[in-house]
């Protein structure tokens, strides 16, 4: 199992395309978390997925391709 979390610094530019990631990837996503966050126009997710360790650094890779993006993972 993993915990994903993702700042995305410029929502409103960046929001379809991670909401796109995040479908693409979602048979992996276990739950998912929006956080509110004080600073303007962005962004927290908390994602629990699981899959293996491949997959897992697939979904990273497909979300880091986008600007403005934060994605730290832990194992669990």
């Amino acid at each position: 199992m993993y915990i994903i979390s993702i700042v995305i610094e410029e929502r409103t530019k960046e929001a379809v395309r991670v909401q796109e990631v995040l479908t693409k990837f979602g048979n992996n996503i276990i739950s998912r978390l929006g956080l509110h966050n004080p600073e303007p126009n962005e962004n927290d997710i908390i994602i629990v997925a699981y899959n293996n360790k491949s997959t897992i650094e697939d979904f990273r890779k497909e979300l880091e391709e986008i600007k403005n993006i934060r994605v730290n993972i832990m194992e669990a």
